[in-house]
């Protein structure tokens, strides 16, 4: 990084925790579209927290994947949300 100039040496027992942002399920629209912006709001379909989880937030099977490549590098899982899309991970460079 431009301008990133070393401080000195990282502990490596320090705990460092990583949030990796998903993509949204493929093939769906956004649930706010200009059009729907446009209607009443008596006019809208309004999505539950459940609905809007089931067609707009991650795909389990990429929260899968993230967490078996943690469990390969010796990284734990702090939380994993479908519905907001991400997962934290955590750990040590020393294992």
């Amino acid at each position: 990084m431009v301008g990133a100039r070393e401080v000195g040496p990282a502990n490596p027992e320090e705990r460092l925790e990583v949030s990796v942002q998903l993509r949204s399920r493929a093939g769906k629209k956004p649930p706010l579209t200009a059009e729907a912006l446009v209607q009443p709001l008596d006019k809208r379909k309004l999505l539950t927290r459940d609905e809007l989880e089931k067609q707009h937030g991650a795909d389990p099977a990429s929260i899968r994947q993230i967490e078996a490549f943690a469990r390969e590098h010796g990284l734990s899982v702090v939380e994993a949300s479908p519905a907001r899309r991400t997962v934290v991970l955590a750990g040590t460079s020393h294992r």
